[in-house]
């Protein structure tokens, strides 16, 4: 069965989302003899190599984009395979006459990241590098990453290949341009950017024995959806169709952004969705805003966490992907990225929702056993959308099909005791996978359902942050003890003191896990996602439209001719996809009333 995939991130917020999701994989790795193996594959999404001294390294198969100013201490082409970071005892130089070296002034690394060097130095050379050991991740140490992280390598654990970062020029005269959809799909058609995506991707490419798809982590929001459209249109051609899964992630934009960037960026939405929809297997929108065009946040159970920190919403994004994607990661996986477009794509309807419950509100006090807790919720859902405009709770017209992905709970869950076995059928079922379908048939009926169980549960370790309500235990268990945190209250307290040089990480967290230090900080959780294809999804197409509509009004009355004509087709477009879904709306009735 086809194994490996490449992934491709573009964008400083999908670098954020993508840098949460590579620590949380590099987390479940073994490394050392009798540690216990990981249940997912991690030869899908990494890749062996050998460093010029000829140790072994293990690193993502990942092609990133991002402007120069995002790297900070990280350099450009990486330290695992650059002979400078053996010191200068191992450099061998051809020039016997000596060699001036002029180079800027190293930026500070923050704690966190003097950490993980020390560990590297001091770690004993066993010919395999993967970055980094496990070591820092269970240290009981405070590392303030919301007052220190100003990018994504300021908590980035692992290295990355020397192909893999393709940086661009962010001077404050072009600044402004990272800002336009049209600037980046035009720097990916025509600009080198792309013939360095395209050489990346080959090489990576080549060394795989049987590729089964590609990963687009992108911005939605600026010049990088436009480049992601390239970059999809580019894939298309040069690898087939149907092998791409689109993840456009959106980050609530600051309540001081002023009209003409909140224009840009809702113009590079709209774009980027109907670009993405063009060429893509299929498209998931994730975001923690509940519209696409507001910055208004989601509030999820037993989360309280900083909409404004990019270091917190992106973690959310990421770990929900992680869970996700397990689908098709795992080492006894029966699917693949093409297997997941074939059984939830129907013709150009390639929009997908996810949904996520992290952490899975599962209490062990209340619930002998999971079918218990199945059956407190036949009326309500436990997992919230993280697509905008849907919503897992509002009642769904029609349902085509499900994927989902169940993490962190035993065998020993699934089993009913003696005493129970009559209260339901779900209680009279003892596999996980039919139980989990049978729920699912109940609440969506004729829906198509896969399912996928692990028993390991999601890594929360360092740095992944302590956004968990005082309820969440350090193993990710629910208690009853403490009432779930209050979304609203607590988050106007941490906008007001989060920022504040002088208040503490727990005052900051206000959780009950103010941070690494803390005996009751959560390392991991169990967690459910679930990928749907559903009519809920014509909301957000409605909606982007509508929005376009008031778009082109406004560019036509600036006289942007060229940006008002794309616009026409985009709209059109997008209207003929929502009436797809419309006509799938109508044929439920009909079958129903059959």
């Amino acid at each position: 069965m086809p194994n490996e995939i490449i992934t491709l991130q573009l964008g400083r917020y999908a670098n954020y989302v993508g840098t949460h999701w590579w620590n949380i994989q590099e987390s479940a790795f073994a490394y050392q003899d009798g540690d216990e193996l990981s249940e997912s594959d991690p030869d899908a999404m990494f890749r062996e190599g050998e460093t010029l001294r000829g140790e072994t390294t293990f690193t993502p198969r990942l092609v990133l984009v991002d402007t120069k100013d995002s790297l900070a201490t990280l350099p450009s082409q990486g330290s695992l395979y650059n002979e400078e970071s053996y010191g200068e005892e191992d450099a061998h130089y051809l020039w016997d006459n000596g060699v001036d070296v002029h180079q800027s002034k190293a930026l500070p690394k923050n704690q966190f990241l003097q950490d993980l060097q020390k560990e590297e130095l001091q770690a004993p050379t066993n010919g395999f590098q993967n970055g980094h050991s496990s070591n820092c991740s269970s240290d009981p140490k405070s590392y303030a990453f919301e007052k220190v992280v100003s990018t994504w390598s300021d908590y980035k654990r692992i290295h990355y290949h020397p192909r893999t970062t393709i940086l661009i020029d962010s001077n404050p005269v072009d600044k402004s341009k990272l800002e336009s959809f049209h600037f980046g799909y035009e720097e990916a058609k025509t600009g080198t950017v792309l013939n360095e995506i395209e050489e990346s991707v080959r090489f990576f490419a080549e060394e795989c024995d049987a590729l089964q798809g590609f990963h687009i982590l992108c911005n939605m929001d600026d010049a990088f959806g436009g480049m992601a459209c390239s970059v999809s249109e580019y894939i298309n051609d040069e690898f087939g169709r149907n092998i791409c899964a689109c993840f456009p992630v959106l980050h609530p934009p600051s309540p001081l952004a002023n009209v003409s960037k909140l224009r840009n960026r809702s113009l590079s939405n709209l774009l980027t969705l109907e670009g993405l929809l063009e060429t893509s297997g299929f498209v998931v929108p994730l975001s923690v805003c509940q519209e696409l065009f507001k910055s208004k946040a989601k509030s999820f159970p037993h989360l309280i966490y900083n909409a404004q920190l990019e270091y917190h919403t992106s973690a959310v994004l990421a770990a929900s992907l992680e869970c996700m994607t397990r689908a098709y990661r795992s080492r006894s996986r029966r699917s693949s990225v093409s297997d997941i477009v074939v059984n939830m794509v129907s013709g150009s309807r390639k929009l997908l929702e996810l949904s996520s419950s992290l952490p899975l509100p599962y209490d062990h006090i209340s619930h002998e056993c999971f079918a218990d807790f199945l059956c407190d919720y036949s009326d309500s859902m436990f997992y919230h959308s993280l697509t905008p405009y849907t919503s897992a709770a509002s009642p769904v017209v029609k349902t085509f099909s499900q994927n989902v992905s169940l993490m962190g709970l035993t065998s020993l869950e699934f089993v009913t005791p003696a005493h129970l076995t009559e209260q339901s059928a779900l209680h009279q079922c003892s596999n996980p996978t039919a139980m989990i379908k049978m729920y699912m048939k109940e609440r969506f009926q004729n829906s198509q359902c896969s399912v996928t169980v692990v028993e390991e549960a999601m890594k929360t370790l360092t740095p992944y942050p302590q956004i968990f309500s005082e309820c969440v235990q350090f193993d990710g268990s629910i208690t009853t003890m403490k009432k779930p945190s209050k979304f609203s209250d607590q988050y106007t307290e941490f906008l007001l003191n989060g920022n504040s040089s002088t208040t503490s990480s727990k005052k900051q967290l206000q959780n009950g896990h103010g941070d690494k230090a803390s005996p009751n900080s959560v390392s991991s959780v169990p967690m459910m996602t679930v990928l749907e294809a559903s009519t809920s999804v014509g909301q957000l197409l409605k909606q982007s439209y509508e929005q376009g509509i008031m778009l082109r009004k406004w560019h036509a009355r600036l006289g942007n001719s060229d940006t008002e004509s794309h616009l026409d087709e985009t709209i059109e477009k997008l209207q003929t996809l929502e009436r797809d879904y419309q006509v799938c709306t109508e044929f439920s009735d009909d079958d129903s009333s059959d």
